[in-house]
């Protein structure tokens, strides 16, 4: 994509994400070299940690959902607060009764 100075050039959101991502056009937009307007941010990538906490809540997500489901079933009553580790344990009483 070729931009030329003083012309007004429109680009796709795609493309504009694109373009800010790359250092020299991005080092420009803030020098103020480029203009951009009407533009959206681009939305920050994840870094590492994040998607690593995303998939342990989820993951806890579904073994809560597991037990209660299992705790609901045999007729046991829980509050919604409770961890996983009591849950459990409130399961593991009532398969023992």
């Amino acid at each position: 994509m070729v931009l030329d100075k003083g012309v007004e050039t429109e680009v796709s959101q795609e493309d504009h994400d694109k373009l800010v991502k790359h250092k020299i056009i991005g080092a420009l937009i803030s020098l103020g070299e480029i203009k951009v307007e009407g533009a959206k941010a681009p939305k920050p990538e994840k870094t590492a940690e994040e998607i690593t906490a995303e998939a342990a809540a989820k993951e806890l997500a579904k073994q809560l959902k597991a037990v209660r489901t299992a705790l609901t079933k045999k007729g046991v009553e829980f509050s919604e607060d409770e961890t996983l580790e009591q849950l459990e344990a409130k399961l593991a009483q009532a398969d023992i009764a």
